[in-house]
């Protein structure tokens, strides 16, 4: 295998690749077949089927039982054991849907990408990045001179962000073209580091990442960090819009845990760029595409479900206990909120 220069090596994602993980694929198996992956389809659009009949159902039989009332004189709010019946299918279908989208198998880089090229996420991205230009300093950071002491954090000006506007569609198709893959020494990191994203960047997975128990990452898990680091790139928070992800989860919570176990996640955690790629992994795990809306049903079942079927936990156990009751609210508001 040939490196560049820098020692990285490129993997390529586009769409006109087969829709496989390619990290180390000569090595390893490929992410899942097919075959898998229409089962997986299947079954949601089973669900999905019964869902809308029974939500049909329930719609013409709650105006049927309306005009009968009307012509009767009767009580509006006499019970319907008819329509009870048909709610509580209802309510069992909903949770059914959410069981069977659950585990993705499939690609999730390319399943965020898809999401990503999606006008309800541009619209979304132009919307959220737009509302905070207030908060920041006016037009372009200034240009400083060579040698002068003067640092000028150029994140501060609007034209930070209205260039990402801008570039939007450039950037998405830039960052989803490659992928880096190098050991976790070449960036002074370790192996439980996984990868390293940051904004602009296609986003490295490192070639050793394992878990904290020294098991090497496998292709889906590597597939899982891929799509992580990616997301980095595609997206920061410094201005106003910070808020909304450290107001979605329990910090608090984190600062207890710290203080019992010894680790230091907080300092982690408390980002909100890393609060956004974890909520994204959400929307990862049930498949969604960029229509799809998060409800709290699909946080409580990603709380039980995700670490045991994903079997990478990158901070999630901890991501999971912050999100309080207190929090959970504005939890939901920001993940449908911004374009993850």
């Amino acid at each position: 295998m040939n490196q560049e220069e820098n020692n990285f090596e490129e993997i390529n994602t586009s769409p006109e690749i087969q829709a496989q993980n390619t990290i180390e694929q000569e090595q390893q198996a490929p992410l899942e077949s097919i075959d898998v992956l229409a089962v997986y389809e299947s079954k949601k659009e089973e669900v999905q089927e019964k869902l809308a009949e029974v939500s049909a159902r329930i719609e013409s039989l709650a105006k049927k039982l309306k005009e009968v009332r009307q012509s009767l004189n009767l009580p509006t709010n006499e019970n319907a054991p008819s329509i009870d019946e048909l709610k509580g299918e209802q309510e069992i279908l909903k949770q059914e849907q959410i069981k069977v989208s659950s585990n993705y198998p499939g690609d999730w880089t390319l399943l965020l990408r898809e999401r990503m090229i999606s006008p309800i996420s541009k619209e979304k991205f132009i919307e959220t990045r737009t509302a905070t230009l207030p908060n920041m300093k006016p037009g372009e950071a200034p240009i400083v001179e060579a040698g002068t002491i003067d640092y000028v954090k150029k994140e501060a000006y609007q034209g930070y962000y209205q260039n990402q506007i801008k570039d939007y569609d450039q950037n998405v198709e830039r960052i989803f073209n490659s992928t880096h893959i190098a050991d976790s020494s070449e960036h002074h990191n370790r192996a439980i580091n996984l990868g390293k994203g940051e904004i602009g960047s296609e986003g490295t997975v490192f070639i050793d990442a394992e878990k904290r128990d020294g098991t090497p990452l496998s292709v889906r898990e590597k597939n899982i960090i891929e799509a992580h680091e990616k997301g980095h790139g595609l997206r920061n928070f410094v201005s106003e819009d910070k808020r909304d992800f450290t107001q979605a989860i329990d910090l608090d919570v984190i600062r207890e845990k710290d203080a019992r176990t010894g680790r230091r996640e907080i300092g982690y955690l408390r980002q909100a760029e890393e609060i956004a790629e974890r909520m994204a992994q959400l929307k990862n795990y049930f498949g969604f595409k960029a229509k799809d809306i998060f409800t709290k049903e699909h946080f409580e079942y990603a709380r039980e479900h995700y670490v045991k079927d994903v079997g990478l936990d990158n901070n999630m156990t901890t991501f999971f206990e912050a999100v309080t009751e207190h929090a959970i609210d504005k939890f939901i508001e920001t993940i449908n909120k911004y374009p993850l």
